[in-house]
């Protein structure tokens, strides 16, 4: 890490931007809200199979300037890991060390794609800094087997690169879980 407050504060410029950013988007999504529910959910009981099947209705759509918003929250964090890689390969003793267009903070698929891939963003830094990387596990799966403790991660470098190519399409649900009593006259 940064060996004086100068250093770190740099690294945090984009942390700090995209928190911002998040305060926005929040603000900017509850006024959305307080205009109206822009969904509505609706569902229809078949008398026949005893089901229920529920719709969501979107009454207004989403503003566009929160794909906007999403996708300059996730370039500003991605981008803060890629400048941490950067300042621990730049600052270390080690060498050789990866060009300056090479290091990135390692983020993949699966364990393996990983282990397979990671130095060649993070040759230079110290073994201190490798194993600490490999500890948060910057990757979805353990081999397409579970989900690892890095699948936040990749989520995030998933979203930034879509958000590089189009714009993000948010969706925003409310409910935490939801049991279906059957009706009444569906019962047998």
């Amino acid at each position: 890490m940064p060996n004086n407050r100068k250093a770190l504060d740099n690294l945090l410029v984009k942390v700090d931007r995209a928190y911002k950013h998040i305060i926005h988007l929040n603000t900017a999504f509850l006024r959305f809200l307080a205009e109206g529910g822009p969904y509505e959910t609706i569902f229809e009981d078949n008398p026949n199979t005893s089901e229920r099947t529920y719709y969501v209705r979107v009454r207004k759509e989403t503003p566009p300037q929160f794909s906007a918003l999403i996708g300059d929250v996730a370039q500003n964090l991605r981008s803060s890991l890629d400048h941490l890689a950067w300042h621990l390969v730049q600052n270390s003793p080690v060498i050789p060390k990866a060009r300056d267009r090479d290091s990135y903070f390692p983020i993949f698929e699966t364990a393996s794609k990983y282990n397979a891939g990671k130095m060649r963003k993070i040759q230079g830094m110290t073994d201190a800094a490798i194993q600490a990387i490999d500890r948060i596990q910057p990757y979805y799966g353990i081999d397409g087997v579970g989900i690892g403790h890095g699948a936040q991660l990749f989520w995030l470098d998933e979203i930034n690169k879509l958000d590089k190519h189009r714009l993000l399409v948010p969706i925003w649900g409310n409910m935490i879980s939801h049991t279906i009593p059957r009706l009444r006259h569906f019962r047998q």
